[in-house]
This record gives C-alpha cells, sequence and structure tokens, in this order.
C-alpha cells in the first residue's frame, strides 16, 4: 500500500486521517490547547511507514534547550541513546522519522546540539522549539510565533549574525500552528530590563521576541545546508517582573511549540509525495514498495 492510498492528507487540526478500509492512521489534536498528537499506524494490518520510502529517508532534528520545551514528543521515542554528551531521542512520527535533543541553555550548547543532531544520517530538516519574551505590547503570553530571521545579537561579526528561515518550512508550520511570524533576537542574556528590551525593540522592526539558542542553531544549520524553522511560545514581557511571568507561564507554554512538530512533518511529507506522483500517474515509490 503506498501513501495516497492509505488515504494520507493533510489534516485540519482536531481531525482524524482514516484510510479507505475505515481503519484509524493517525489522530491530530489542536497544538494551540497543548493537547498531544497522537499517531497510531496502522492500516490493514500493515504497519503504516509511507509506503516504505521513509525508512531510506533522512530523520528530521528538533531542538529544544530545556526538558519541559522537548516532553510532547516523549510518547513518539523508540530509542534512546548518549551521543557527545547528549541523550538523542529517536522518534517515530508517523510518516517520517525525527531526532531530537535537550541541547541546553546559550548559544553554546544550542550550537553544539545542532551540531551533534544534524550530523545523524543527515537530517533533512532542523526544528528549534521551546519559549520567548515578547519585545512587543501585541506578543502576550501565550502567543506562538515562527521565526523570519534570526539574528545573533551579542556578535559583533554582522555579516554573519542573521540568518533566514526556510520559507517552505515556516509556511507549512504556520499552517499547523497558526501565529505571527518576525525576528528572533538571540543573546546569552536575558532581557530583564526596559532599557534592553526598548533597545532591541528600535534596532528591529515588527514582531520580534527574545531568545538565547536559535541563531547559534540556524548558523550551523546554514553551513551544514539543512533548511531550519523555528517556533516559540511567548511567557513574558522581557522586561522588569519577566522572571515572575516566565515561572507563571511555563508549564503551560513550554510544551506547545513540540506538540505542533508531529502535525507539521505529515504536512510537510503529504507535499513531498505529491511531488513524487508524476503528473496524470500512480505515486512514485522506491523499487520493492507496493
Amino acid at each position: 500500500m503506498n501513501a495516497r492510498e492509505a488515504g494520507l492528507k493533510t489534516p485540519a487540526m482536531g481531525t482524524r486521517v482514516v484510510a479507505r478500509d475505515g481503519t484509524r492512521l493517525a489522530r491530530f489534536t489542536p497544538a494551540l490547547t497543548g493537547a498531544r498528537t497522537i499517531a497510531e499506524g496502522r492500516c490493514s494490518g500493515h504497519n503504516v511507514r509511507m509506503a516504505q520510502d521513509t525508512d531510506a529517508a533522512p530523520p528530521y532534528a528538533i531542538l529544544a534547550a530545556l526538558p519541559e520545551e522537548l516532553d510532547a514528543l516523549s510518547e513518539y521515542v523508540h530509542a534512546k541513546r548518549r551521543l557527545q554528551g547528549l541523550e538523542v531521542w529517536d522518534l517515530n512520527l508517523g510518516p517520517a522519522q525525527a531526532v531530537a535533543c535537550v541541547g541546553g541553555v546559550g548559544k553554546v550548547n544550542a550550537a553544539h546540539a545542532a551540531s551533534v543532531l544534524l550530523s545523524q544520517a543527515g537530517a533533512r530538516g532542523l526544528f528549534v522549539v521551546g519559549v520567548c519574551g515578547g519585545l512587543r505590547r501585541a506578543l502576550t503570553p501565550a502567543t506562538l510565533v515562527h521565526c523570519e530571521r534570526a539574528v545573533q545579537t551579542d556578535s559583533a561579526l554582522r555579516s554573519e549574525r542573521e540568518v533566514a528561515s526556510d520559507p517552505g518550512l515556516l509556511g507549512a508550520w504556520r499552517t499547523v500552528a497558526p501565529g505571527p511570524q518576525g525576528w528572533f533576537l538571540t543573546a546569552d542574556r536575558p532581557v530583564l530590563s526596559l532599557w534592553r528590551r526598548v533597545r532591541l525593540a528600535r534596532a528591529f522592526l515588527g514582531t520580534c521576541v527574545a531568545d538565547m539558542e536559535t541563531a547559534a542553531a540556524a548558523a550551523v544549520a546554514r553551513r551544514a545546508g539543512v533548511p531550519w524553522a523555528a517556533l516559540r511560545a511567548v511567557t513574558d514581557g522581557a522586561t522588569e517582573g519577566a522572571m515572575v511571568s516566565f515561572r507563571k507561564n511555563f508549564a503551560v507554554q513550554s510544551g506547545r511549540a513540540a506538540s505542533s512538530v508531529p502535525a507539521l512533518v505529515v504536512a510537510l511529507e503529504n507535499s513531498r509525495h505529491r511531488l513524487l506522483r508524476p503528473e496524470g500517474g500512480a505515486l512514485a515509490h522506491p523499487e520493492g514498495s507496493q
């Protein structure tokens, strides 16, 4: 059975994906409510792996700074291993495989973790997930913000400190997890004062948030030639009192970005399968698949 025969279509949030014979392939619940996505992968007695062609495809890579930011994906783990001091998860996301890890806070940890993940069988996309501080009044806690460009604001190398995310990944992610897109301003120090908040907000027009890892991970992806995207949930206003707001909102907001990744992967794999399908013909498959 191939992916098209299995009936895989881009799911609306909160809908079920059903095969022609009526068996359930997957259920997707809204990432915005923090509910988890459940990929069951059963169809006519076969373990659905998208017509076996994903077995040979490189995995996606998922990076978070803190354990709570990745916990939403723990139910998809089928193996764990230690690599260069990091615990790397092997994930089965239904139509594709993924590797994920908690890299730690800050640009050095993020760059190290991204390098480890992207070395795994030539990862085909890097997703950075977590939380951030909003640098605009409209970016209140619980707002999901997508990264259009990441900037390492504490770097003196202006020619290399700005990295654009992949437009295709950005567009697909906004489809399954709606939210504004804008600047991710990365630095090793959190923004905890009004002076720093205003200074950053004036330097970058439009939507902008503060974080501590995205630009470093993005720089590694750029050098490796791997497309990347990032999604974060706002926990605070990045000013005086930000730590109080962070502690209040972190537990609820920490896993929201990661919880949207399974639906994102399904949407990306649907697009890939449509591209593999010749015009007017059957879906293309690796030799030997049915």
